[in-house]
């Protein structure tokens, strides 16, 4: 689901919906179209509603237990919400290559093969959902196929598994470059937990510097930093193509 998204607009639940706003597909791109930050709220309640109505079918038919609902987002959200995450307050960072702009949440849920209320904190990238869905569903991936995901489908059902060591990312808002702007709004990185590497070296440790404000001094990484700044090196390296970016 795209929801919540920018604009944010009323639902068929919100009090002034109105079925017949904004049904011309020009009207509709356009940055002019009125939104309210009330109506985020009403987005995620929708979000919500549709989840429901989903699991209830599924209920209705008798497959809830036969089927794998995964739940997640795919950027962060607009950058005029703040919201709360781990106890603390959370900007928006949609279209950003910072954490709030490309760390959402994953939700994986199946009665009787998932064990409820588990928190994994293995690395996930949207390229492990192809192979991850290939094993849950017996489906063999072709051998000369070349992917770079990593199947999390041992971690849903709790078995030993091998996560992958990073997550790398390239980001040009509709695959256009940018001009004018910095390695946060266009660029490549590639980041484990704690650490984060752009192309351009910069080099945070994002759980100290959320907002990724104050890059790490090189001469100053100690010899475990300084290790880890070199994998993430040469993860970048790794998937680099030609005229990925304009620092290739």
């Amino acid at each position: 689901m795209i929801l919540p998204h920018w604009p944010f607009e009323p639902t068929p639940d919100s009090e002034d919906w109105d079925p017949t706003f904004r049904r011309d597909d020009d009207q509709e791109k356009s940055r002019n179209t009125p939104w309210k930050a009330e109506h985020f709220a009403d987005m995620v309640n929708y979000t919500d509603k549709i989840v429901g109505k989903i699991v209830a079918k599924l209920e209705k038919h008798g497959l809830r237990e036969n089927t794998l609902i995964l739940f997640t987002g795919d950027n962060g959200t607009y950058e005029t919400i703040t919201s709360r995450f781990k106890n603390r307050d959370w900007r928006g960072g949609k279209g950003h290559m910072m954490d709030n702009g490309t760390h959402v949440t994953l939700v994986a849920n199946q009665p009787g093969t998932i064990q409820a209320g588990q928190v994994n904190r293995d690395l996930v990238d949207f390229s492990d959902f192809f192979p991850t869905l290939a094993q849950w569903t017996r489906t063999r991936v072709p051998e000369n196929l070349s992917i770079d995901g990593r199947s999390f489908a041992p971690q849903l059902r709790g078995e030993p598994a091998e996560p992958r060591p990073y997550v790398y990312c390239w980001y040009f808002r509709n695959g256009k470059f940018v001009t004018g702007g910095d390695h946060h709004t266009a660029g490549e990185s590639a980041r484990n937990h704690r650490y984060k590497l752009y192309r351009t070296g910069d080099f945070y440790d994002v759980t100290s510097d959320f907002y990724e404000t104050d890059p790490l001094d090189e001469a100053a990484l100690d010899a475990v930093q300084q290790r880890i700044r070199a994998e993430l090196s040469q993860a970048i390296e790794r998937h680099k193509r030609p005229n990925f970016s304009k620092n290739n």
